[in-house]
């Protein structure tokens, strides 16, 4: 029975730290143009939402997420 043996068992520390970046790390906002209507407190108001600043959240596509 052989038992497995690493030649840099210290690498095993760096392993976490995608997943530590992803949490930690803002996300990336950007701003976007939008289309301004008078009755926009009427809106907000119907769909139960609060306003929030000019800018929104992009969803990175699937190469983004591998690199």
């Amino acid at each position: 029975m052989s038992a497995l043996e690493l030649t840099y068992p210290w690498w095993l520390l760096i392993l976490p730290l995608p997943f530590v970046i992803h949490k930690l790390a803002p996300a990336y906002r950007t701003q976007q143009q939008a289309t301004k209507v008078p009755f926009f407190a009427q809106i907000m108001q119907i769909l139960n939402e609060t306003p929030r600043k000019g800018s929104s959240q992009l969803e990175p596509s699937i190469w983004q997420r591998i690199a």
